[in-house]
């Protein structure tokens, strides 16, 4: 069968990003299924978070209520759009990560 999203992904010129961060083994598992499963014509590009603050973050607040509690209140309660701004920045903070493995295909 003939699949046009399957003919789509095929193609040379159209770049699929897929991303994941490496707190939970959940997000690797999934993300390698998905670009396993590509067409061997797809020009797939993996963008893994090398910073080690994510992982340290997730084995606290997955370990301790007060902390879990904690970070959601700063990502949702009043603080939201600070804490919204800080990570905006952060990612903006080195762009090297994103911009090289996406060019140098």
């Amino acid at each position: 069968m003939d699949d046009p999203l399957i003919n789509k992904l095929a193609q040379r010129q159209f770049q699929l990003v897929f991303t994941y961060a490496p707190a939970g083994l959940g997000h690797l598992r999934v993300t390698d299924a998905l670009y396993h499963g590509l067409p061997e014509t797809a020009n797939p590009v993996v963008l893994g978070s090398k910073d080690k603050s994510i992982r340290t973050i997730h084995r606290i607040t997955s370990i301790n209520p007060f902390f879990r509690s904690g970070f959601e209140w700063f990502q949702s309660g009043p603080l939201s759009s600070f804490s919204n701004r800080l990570y905006r920045a952060s990612f903006r903070s080195n762009t090297q990560l994103v911009y090289e493995p996406m060019v140098l295909v």
